[in-house]
């Protein structure tokens, strides 16, 4: 029973089950050679968010995000910002690269189990979580490149540390509030992204990723889940300087 809650909950951010993690949509970059740079926004079931990159040599590739999930009147709201370093093997022909990246991230926010919140002293028949976490995550990719197209693939294994976790409840309409501290537990997650890109301009380009995210095993309350079970964007990439064409 357990097992089955948690992945109805991270299945849909919709349901009734409060969202104590909001991860970044894997980076997938579009740039490849030394002195590029991009931008991209992007929205959709994994939030709002702005990924940047910097590429230091033709291998070596640094990112960083900031991200928001929810609304500030709604019942869920978590923000967090990401850093990261990605590494490359470019084939000799361009139309191919393998990367591995790894990086931190951290974030917090709140979310109600019910659409409720607990402000004051006045309570409800409701569940709210206060949480801050911080987590890391390795995630290897491979990239296939055309002169206007790039498919792109990434699988993103994290592991979250909640530096704060509370619950706040009451089980009846003016009941007692009770609070429950879950500081200090930690949750492994899955994420797999695929990215499409579309070459617009020299310095604009066009993507939408779409996959898959799920915790690993059960390590805290059977209530929480994620942001969604969907990996799912649609976003613009500046790039700050021409990409160049592809050798055949």
């Amino acid at each position: 029973m357990k097992q089955i809650l948690l992945l109805s909950c991270a299945a849909s951010a919709l349901s009734g089950c409060a969202v104590t993690l909001a991860p970044h949509v894997p980076y997938l970059p579009m740039i490849r050679d030394r002195g590029q740079a991009e931008a991209r926004l992007s929205t959709g079931f994994s939030g709002t968010e702005l990924q940047a990159g910097y590429q230091v040599t033709d291998k070596l590739v640094v990112h960083t995000a900031l991200l928001t999930y929810g609304r500030a009147q709604g019942s869920h709201k978590l923000r967090s910002a990401d850093l990261g370093l990605g590494y490359y093997y470019n084939s000799p022909n361009g139309f191919w690269r393998l990367g591995m990246h790894g990086g931190l991230a951290t974030g917090g926010g709140r979310s109600g189990s019910s659409g409720a919140s607990f402000e004051g002293s006045e309570a409800t028949p409701a569940v709210d979580y206060r949480v801050r976490y911080t987590y890391a995550y390795v995630q290897p990719t491979i990239h296939l490149m055309e002169d206007r197209q790039t498919w792109s693939f990434g699988l993103r294994v994290g592991r979250a540390y909640y530096h704060r976790f509370t619950q706040v409840g009451a089980d009846t309409l003016g009941g007692p509030v009770n609070t429950v501290d879950y500081g200090g537990r930690q949750l492994s997650f899955l994420q797999a992204g695929f990215q499409y890109g579309y070459r617009l301009s020299p310095r604009v380009n066009l993507s939408t990723t779409f996959g898959a995210q799920a915790f690993i095993g059960n390590g805290g309350p059977v209530e929480v889940g994620m942001s969604s079970g969907l990996v799912g964007q649609v976003g613009v990439h500046f790039t700050l300087r021409e990409l160049p064409k592809l050798r055949r």
